[in-house]
Order: C-alpha cells, then structure tokens, then sequence
C-alpha cells in the first residue's frame, strides 16, 4: 500500500494517525481530569496537569526543521519518524501504568504527562508535514476538517471511551486500553509506504524515491534562514499573535468549569464525561466537518471570525446564567455548544494558517503556527488557579467571552495573499537562493514584488 498513489489511503492514513493524537488529550482533558476533580484536586493542580500535557505541542516547533532535514530517506520522508513516535507514544503509556497511585504525587503525573506528549507532538508534526507535501490544490479547508475531525474521534474515544472504563473498572484499566490502542494504530505506518520502492524497514531491500525538497538540498542554517524570512512579514507576525492568544480563553474556562460542575453542582465523573466526552465531542466533529467545507466556501478568515464571535457570546451568556443550581441541561447545553463553535473556529483558523505559510518552509512553518496555538492553551491552563483566587467563575466566563470577541480585530487585520505575494511559491531545490541571507531577511519587509497571488479571501 502507498500513499502517493491512494487518495482514499491518503485519507485513512492521516485520518487514523490523528485519531492517534486525539486519543491522549481526551483522556487527559476529561477523563483524567473528572477524575482527579472527583477525587478533591484542586483547580491549581488540575491546571498544572493539563498544562505539562500541553507543554510539549507549544514547542514542537522545533520538530519541523528536524524532521525536514533529518530521517532514513530510504523508508520514506516522514514514515520513519511517524513510527518512531508512535512506538515512543505506547512506552510512556506503559510508564504510566506503572505507577501505583497517579493522585499520590500530581507533580510526577504532570512530568510523566510532559514526557507522554513529547512524542505525540513529534507524531504529528510528522503527519502534518506528510499532509502538507502531499496536499493538491484547493484541498487545504477540507483536509484540515477531516484531520481535525479524525483527532476529535480520538478524542471522543479517549474522552467518553476511557472516562466510561475508570468509572466501571479504574484508572489503571483504562491506561491499558489506552495503551492496547495506541499498539494497534502502530501496525498502520508500520504496513504502509509512502511511496513504491521505499524499504519496509531499515534492513529490507528499496531505496530512497521520494521527490527532493527544497530543504534536503539545504543546510539547518539556511533553513532557519527561509523560516526567518518567512515570519518577517505583518501578515504572518499578526498570524503569530493570533496562535498565542485565540484559545488561550478556551483552556482557561475548562479548568474552571470541569471543577465547578463536579464540585459545586455535584455532577459525578461518569456524568461529566459522557457529556464533554461522549455528544460534545461528537459535535465536534460535527463542527469540524463543517468547518472545513464552509471555509473553503466563504474563506477561512470569514468564517473564523464567526466562530470566534459565536464563542465569545456562548461564554458570556453561560457566564451570566451559571450557578450551582443550574438545571442540568443548560449545562449540558453550554457544553455542546463550545464544542461546536470551537471546532468550527478551530478548522478554519487551521485554513489561515496554511494561506500564509509559504510553501518553501510551509511544513516547519506551518508546525510553529501550531506550536503557538497549544502555547496558548497552555498558557491559558496554567492562569486557571490564579483566576480561581481572584475572581468568581462566572466572572472568569464573562472576561473570557469578550477577550475571545476582541479577537475579530486581529483576524481581520491579516492578509493571507501576502506571503506568496511578496516571496513567490517555490525555491528550486538545486538553486541557491539569494534570499538566503541575513540581510535578505531585514529586506522582506520592503517593497512587495509583482509575484502573482490568489485571490483575497
């Protein structure tokens, strides 16, 4: 089987591989977390959990020059290194497993949750560069609803799935099942190839046929170089600004309201987690799906002010009507709805991201929109404890829900044509590029260059 010569394959491979991503955050984000609500934790160490979890995808960055320039070209560009963290993916799980007691020192959990997602994150900056090279023309919007779809699937899994096995049969039990899982999605990169010819494995019989890129004709200096250049302009900066803060409000609300509804409304961890896990995530699919194909439509940069805005108001309204009392459905209305919203908001600033990278970085650049992204969910996760000593939560919803509104602003300012616009589509990979230089980098900001461009959405 290869995926070059397999659309449909392409879409399983990809679709699967992010079902692999989602199935950790879902069980860290709501089964785990109910958990630990359900067994006194506070918001602070909640935070810190879910914060080391996301840690790791605010650096990932770093992956994307590694795995452009580095790997055994001989079983294919990504494939080994998809492999590698997928097999490193199922070890820490192992590790985990391990541990007698996971609540006794919540410090340790969120190390061992750091080192757990190290490897995800490299897993999926490989797909994600695989996705990038791979990608035809005018197939950017649906296949980011569809990779983002697939990893809310394995989140639905890992989420409602996994919450389900604690509440019947453990903790320890649903790390097994997690890791039973993560061992049977290895045997999928593991069978197939990228391309024909390619080795099955470093001591089988092939060779290197994949196409040259630019960045296998470079060095990591002159790489760094184009990715310098490539973030020089206002378009992809105001982009940077965007990934730092846009879920930043996102993380922050979960924290509190995981704690809230299990502590002060009394709902218990199985409730909480088929909910979040189980139709919310469904919705997100749902969302996702649809995001996809709208933005491609109308323009990702419309519609991710939509969603940003739909969120915003859904946070300010919950904000405004939440109390312990709270009737059950109204809660369980508020969360399916951020989950849509979200998901639809999410798929479409993906699209954003993929119309300013320029294609001669596009999967390391592309990678550190996405590492940015996660920072902000970070960040935001980490603030939870101290927005828990200094303000009511639905105070927190409210402030929130209108940061989140702010953001139009910020998406509106950016123009998604200036990148190739100003720098052009491609870099022959057997020519030196003049621009490779530092003070080609100071220079990008200058006069634009008649280079022809798309379409302003």
């Amino acid at each position: 089987m290869h995926l070059e010569e397999q659309r449909l394959l392409r879409v399983a491979f990809v679709g699967v591989m992010n079902i692999a991503q989602g199935l950790p955050w879902g069980f860290v984000s709501v089964a785990l977390v109910a958990y630990l609500a359900s067994e006194g934790v506070t918001e602070a160490q909640i935070g810190w959990v879910i914060g080391m979890a996301m840690l790791p995808w605010s650096m990932k960055w770093m992956w994307g020059p590694v795995t452009d320039r580095f790997g055994i070209r001989t079983m294919g560009r990504r494939r080994p290194w998809i492999i590698v963290a997928q097999s490193l993916m199922a070890l820490t799980t192992l590790s985990l497993i391990l541990v007698p007691d996971l609540t006794a020192d919540v410090w340790l959990l969120g190390v061992m949750l750091l080192v757990h997602n190290i490897f995800v994150s490299l897993q999926d900056v490989s797909v994600d560069s695989l996705v990038v090279e791979m990608l035809g023309d005018g197939e950017r919007e649906r296949a980011c609803g569809i990779m983002y779809g697939a990893s809310y699937v394995g989140s639905l899994i890992g989420g409602a799935g996994l919450g389900w096995v604690v509440g019947v049969s453990g903790l320890h039990v649903a790390l097994i099942t997690l890791l039973a899982v993560q061992v049977s999605i290895l045997a999928f990169p593991v069978v197939v190839r990228e391309r024909r010819g390619e080795k099955f494995m470093p001591w089988s019989a092939g060779r290197a046929v994949a196409k040259v890129a630019a960045s296998d004709n470079t060095s990591i200096a002159q790489l760094l170089l184009r990715v310098l250049r490539a973030f020089s302009l206002r378009a992809t900066q105001l982009a940077a600004a965007l990934a730092l803060l846009v879920l930043a409000g996102g993380a922050l609300v979960q924290v509190l309201a995981t704690t809230y509804i299990i502590q002060e409304v009394g709902w218990s961890q199985e409730r909480y987690s088929a909910v979040v896990g189980g139709g919310g995530l469904l919705l997100g699919l749902v969302g996702s799906l649809a995001g996809g194909f709208v933005a491609a439509k109308f323009g990702a940069r419309r519609m991710a002010c939509l969603g940003s805005a739909a969120l915003g108001l859904a946070w300010v309204a919950f904000g405004l009507a939440l109390h312990p009392e709270m009737h059950a459905l109204t809660i369980s209305a508020h969360l399916y709805l951020q989950v849509l919203f979200q998901s639809f908001m999410s798929v479409s600033l993906f699209a954003v991201f993929m119309r300013v990278s320029w294609p001669v970085v596009a999967a390391t650049q592309y990678t550190a929109y996405m590492a940015m992204l996660n920072m902000s969910r970070a960040g935001g996760a980490f603030l939870a404890g101290e927005a828990a000593e200094r303000m009511t939560t639905p105070h927190a919803f409210i402030l929130a829900g209108l940061f989140q509104v702010a953001i139009l602003g910020l998406i509106l300012l950016i123009d998604t044509s200036q990148t190739r616009r100003v720098l052009g589509d491609i870099v022959h990979p057997h020519e030196a590029d003049p621009a490779d230089t530092p003070e080609a980098v100071l220079d990008a900001g200058g006069p634009e260059v008649a280079v022809p461009a798309p379409a302003v959405e």
